[in-house]
């Protein structure tokens, strides 16, 4: 039979917040614990750019695109409905 926690995340090293009604990650809305998260990186692709109306022949690095990693949240304890599909 399960037991009801008052702090059932104690022992995990990652909280997972997903906010209010909107995600907006406001306090006191854990909805999941976990021991091991892999995946967090990204990576930004820059493009040359250079004004024609300068008098110095400089190139400058824009951002152009961004690619995400994909989050893998592993030995974990949700304790929401919010995440459950049905």
């Amino acid at each position: 039979m399960a037991t009801l926690r008052n702090n059932p995340y104690g022992a995990f090293n990652y909280l997972v917040s997903l906010g209010g009604s909107q995600g907006d990650g406001a306090e006191g809305t854990v909805v999941g614990g976990f021991s091991d998260v892999s995946g967090l990186g990204f990576e930004v692709s820059y493009s040359d750019y250079r004004n024609g109306n300068e008098k110095v022949n400089t190139v400058r690095h824009v951002p152009n695109t961004f690619k995400v990693d994909e989050v893998t949240l592993k030995r974990g304890l949700v304790g929401s409905t919010i995440c459950s599909s049905g």
